[in-house]
């Protein structure tokens, strides 16, 4: 049997210490990352806009010629109220899972976050006709199918006290972004048509990732 040379095995186990370090450094970025999420969805689900603003890539805001203001009203439009349509929206709880890898370039550590949204649209019934807040709903209900079928599940219709509501589930796709510079985490939802602007700053394996919402 031949011996293991001496360089070698020196190597070998300079190497060991990195390697169990890698994987730490990895998994904290993972775990801060979560963290970070969980307050987007807390400012998301008070309807502070303006604060959640804070968690958006400011790459996705360069990548969309917009700016902060602009998000926030878009923000808004996706998880505020509808004053139009007399409906509530509410996110009710978000669960997540460890993303399955991080991707390191350059400065930032890159990683895809899979989250269960359950939320739920509140229809005021009191000041308008049911007959027509009922067709406000099923076109809603038609316009979520048909623009978020592919991760909405449309869930059962409850009423009571003047008031329906429509619970929903959503199954979402979240790039996640750590830049060890700032040392802050911020993020890119996943969202239709959207891709161009993700290819400007997200690593070909994040865009893989979430490529079936994107």
């Amino acid at each position: 049997m031949k011996q293991i040379p001496t360089i070698f095995y020196a190597l070998l186990l300079m190497l060991i210490p990195c390697m169990a370090s890698c994987k730490g450094d990895t998994e904290d970025t993972k775990a801060v990352m979560q963290q970070e999420f969980q307050q987007l969805f807390k400012s998301l689900q008070q309807h502070d806009f303006k604060k959640a603003v804070t968690y958006m890539s400011p790459d996705l805001i360069k990548a969309m010629h917009s700016s902060d203001r602009q998000m926030e009203q878009l923000l808004a439009a996706n998880f505020g109220n509808d004053t139009f349509l007399h409906v509530e929206h509410k996110l009710l709880s978000m669960e997540m899972t460890v993303p399955n890898a991080v991707v390191e370039r350059n400065d930032k550590s890159y990683a895809v976050i899979h989250a269960v949204i359950k939320m739920a649209l509140i229809f005021d019934l009191k000041n308008e006709d049911v007959k027509e807040a009922e067709e406000d709903m099923d076109a809603l209900k038609s316009l979520v199918a048909a623009m978020y079928g592919d991760r909405m599940e449309i869930g059962e219709v409850t009423q009571s006290e003047g008031r329906a509501t429509l619970h929903i589930k959503e199954n979402r796709l979240v790039a996640a972004i750590y830049d060890k510079t700032t040392k802050k985490t911020t993020f890119a939802l996943s969202e239709k048509m959207m891709k161009s602007f993700y290819d400007d700053f997200l690593p070909t394996a994040i865009i893989n990732e979430m490529a079936e919402q994107l």
